[in-house]
Formats: C-alpha cells, sequence, structure tokens
C-alpha cells in the first residue's frame, strides 16, 4: 500500500482501508503483488488508486503470462525485464527487412538479450 499511497498523494486511506487491503491481497506473494501495483499505477489517465478488484486482475493477468512464457516489465528493479516478441510479429519483421534486401538486426540483438536473461 506504501507504493499506492506514494502514487496518489491526495488518496489518504484509513486504518480500516489499510486492514481490507492487506487482508484480501494478503495471499499473493510480495514480488507479484509489486508487479501488479506497479501495472495498475502506471496505466495511462488513471486518478485514483486501484482498488482490490484491479490488483486482483493485474495479479492474475501477471500470472497466466507467467504461466504461457510471457514477463512483464517492472517500474524498477535490479536488473530490466524484456517482454518476449510474439513469434508472428518477429516473422513478419524478417519478411519485411528481407523484401528491402536489408539485413535485419533486430534478431541479433533479440537472440543476445534473451540468451543473457537466461543466464
Amino acid at each position: 500500500m506504501a507504493r499506492v499511497a506514494a502514487a496518489f498523494p491526495n488518496s489518504k486511506p484509513d486504518k480500516m482501508t489499510m486492514q481490507i487491503y492487506f487482508e484480501l491481497l494478503g495471499d499473493i506473494p510480495a514480488d507479484e503483488l509489486k508487479i501488479a501495483v506497479d501495472n495498475c499505477i502506471s496505466e495511462d489517465g488513471r486518478v485514483f488508486p486501484p482498488t482490490i478488484g484491479e490488483l486482483r486482475e493485474a495479479w492474475q493477468i501477471y500470472r497466466e503470462g507467467r504461466a504461457t512464457g510471457h514477463s512483464f516489465k517492472m517500474l524498477d528493479g535490479p536488473k530490466p525485464v524484456y517482454v518476449p516478441m510474439p513469434q508472428e510479429c518477429r516473422d513478419e519483421l524478417d519478411a519485411f527487412f528481407k523484401a528491402r534486401g536489408i539485413k535485419s538486426k533486430y534478431r541479433d540483438f533479440y537472440n543476445h538479450v534473451s540468451e543473457a536473461s537466461r543466464k
């Protein structure tokens, strides 16, 4: 809740509100909840703190993405996390550059980043 309060300084939750958030979000691992909070508070146009339901939904989306091999970028942390480009996008980029006779360097970069993130 400290991150939410810092992102929305005009919102002043009382003790009861804080208790409810802690009770209803307490089953979510702290590192995963941080990602869900960061994804919610960084939404364009957001003017109010995320609700418990919005935080749980963001967490579910994160969990489902993790289960399928996708990752989500955290707003801050010790090292960056890259979101993988879908295969169909990589194929279309390859075709685009090949049709113009340009050797694409994005795949070399992507492979380098992917190798580094696995270490």
